[in-house]
């Protein structure tokens, strides 16, 4: 297996050399290429197993003016590198767009990147082998330059529609106000908690967890159910807001510090919306209250808890004005610290509401923490499409266009799902950036884990989104950009050409000057370059 791998991944080195031999710049060797498989989709995934995984060459120290151009492409390169400068014009043509970085406008302070450790992402990377798991999570966390570096996880409170049970932490027969049943499962002990110490023993800059929940248990709600039309009893607010507390400490215990809370994922799903997930119905006056009176004077009082963050949201942004109905309280919008957005139906809803939000509320920082694709209880199968890149097309344009109208940071679903898309108890499958493979002990790299990594690579905690100006004449839907200032004192430009055809690009920088480049059909770009002084 490890000898057929090497093998693809040769195969991709030679298409790389002759991309690179085609353009300025000089190739940077070093790295694990590309372990090439095709599936019958319009691009290949990378194979991962215990003895191999792919990496991209290490950055070397760039002189002044140097540029690292990562590029990923439908055609073969998987985050190739080389490297540029400001004084390199040979490819520039007539019709070239040109984009203006100017690093003393500057924007939201970026959260990072990341995904969920749903029930489902955590059985499918236990059920690979020691090594085979070591690889995965390097994959995502680790702190080199073969890592996605991830600093974001999304963590459920107990089931979701990605688990193989329908549960919550206080399952009693009757009910229990005062919580003497409340107890961690196996799928936290055995698999979520073991999984996120290993992943913030990988990282550098720390892992940011925000937990939330997707349903209380039944005896606290109207209806007796944990999926469908449901709500809360009033008379249960206080032990709800109990319920988290119970959550939280319980996780810090084994090691876990969750650094935010959600009041409930798509709150939609249980109040106006019947799809039989786990849900759990709320109108915005009812989360107002329950976040003013309940959960955040709770918080509040313990001191171990007292700095947690809230987020309110967690729905796509077609019901944002449900957390502009919430934060017409100026007690609520002291308590929340976010508002978190779901990327379902972005194509289709403006994000001017997003500029909305942050005139409004500009103390709130927006997070995107949940996005997938999948049929969704409907048509569409199979879930999962290895090496389709269209899906990688569609993460990335999300992401420029989230993080260019005040995000902070975007997160996947689930991390990793296997070649069915679950498990999922109610047979809701849906595609991951990792598909795993445990009769094989291998996973698979996605393109859409490419697309994210072009952002989450490069652009760690604390990043600037910078201005970066086009030219009045150009069509910005022939290349997508969005640029970032890290803590490093390097800009980030992250570029997008969802064309037929190659497009000409010309990037200017004021102390630098300009870069000339010819972005091939199909293809995703991340430039580093360290800026020229301080010039804020």
């Amino acid at each position: 297996m490890a000898a057929a791998l090497l093998t693809a991944a040769v195969l991709l080195v030679a298409l790389n050399v002759v991309w690179f031999a085609s353009g300025a710049g000089i190739r940077v060797e070093g790295g694990q290429p590309c372990a090439v498989r095709w599936y019958n989709y319009s691009s290949f995934v990378c194979v991962c197993n215990a003895t191999y995984c792919d990496a991209p060459p290490s950055r070397p120290a760039l002189s002044n003016g140097g540029i690292a151009h990562y590029t990923s492409s439908r055609c073969g390169q998987r985050l190739a590198l080389r490297l540029r400068s400001f004084t390199d014009s040979t490819e520039l043509r007539s019709g070239a767009v040109r984009l203006r970085v100017d690093t003393s406008q500057q924007f939201q302070r970026m959260l990072g990147f990341g995904g969920g450790m749903s029930d489902s992402t955590a059985i499918n990377i236990r059920a690979l082998s020691s090594a085979t798991q070591q690889h995965l999570l390097r994959s995502y966390f680790g702190s080199s330059d073969g890592s996605s570096q991830y600093s974001l996880i999304r963590l459920p409170m107990g089931g979701t529609d990605f688990s193989v049970r329908n549960y919550t932490y206080d399952d009693s027969n009757k009910p229990d106000p005062f919580l003497k049943n409340f107890a961690l499962q196996p799928e936290d002990i055995e698999y979520k908690i073991p999984l996120i110490l290993m992943a913030q023993n990988l990282t550098n800059n720390g892992v940011k967890i925000h937990a939330l929940p997707w349903s209380a248990p039944r005896w606290m709600k109207v209806y007796n159910g944990t999926s469908g039309i449901s709500w809360l009893q009033s008379k249960y607010y206080q032990t709800w807001a109990n319920y988290f507390v119970k959550f939280l400490k319980a996780y810090a215990r084994r090691g876990v510090n969750v650094w935010a809370v959600s009041l409930q994922n798509e709150p939609t799903s249980g109040s106006v919306v019947t799809n039989g997930l786990n849900s759990m119905g709320w109108s915005p006056q009812w989360l107002r209250r329950f976040l003013v009176d309940y959960l955040g004077p709770t918080l509040r009082r313990e001191s171990s808890l007292a700095d947690m963050d809230i987020m309110i949201g967690e729905d796509i942004r077609n019901y944002l004005e449900w957390s502009e109905e919430i934060l017409e309280s100026k007690a609520a919008e002291r308590l929340a610290s976010g508002v978190a957005v779901h990327w379902y139906g972005d194509s289709e809803t403006d994000p001017a509401v997003l500029d909305d939000l942050h005139r409004n509320h500009s103390g709130l920082f927006i997070l995107y923490t949940e996005a997938c694709y999948g049929p969704f209880l409907g048509t569409g199968y199979p879930a999962v499409r290895l090496g389709m890149w269209e899906r990688a097309e569609n993460y990335t344009s999300d992401i420029i266009q989230a993080t260019k109208h005040w995000t902070s940071g975007w997160e996947d679903w689930n991390m990793v799902v296997n070649t069915e898309g679950g498990p999922s108890w109610i047979g809701n499958p849906a595609d991951a950036s990792i598909v795993s493979n445990s009769t094989a002990d291998e996973f698979y790299k996605q393109p859409m884990y490419y697309a994210i990594a072009h952002f989450s690579r490069f652009v760690p905690r604390g990043s600037r989104r910078v201005s970066l100006q086009m030219d009045a004449d150009a069509n910005s839907t022939d290349v997508e950009s969005v640029a970032f200032l890290t803590p490093q004192d390097d800009v980030v430009v992250v570029l997008q050409n969802k064309q037929e055809t190659r497009r000409s690009v010309v990037v200017s920088d004021p102390q630098l000057g300009e870069a000339s480049l010819s972005l091939p059909a199909h293809s995703m770009h991340t430039l580093v370059y360290q800026r020229a002084g301080n010039t804020v």
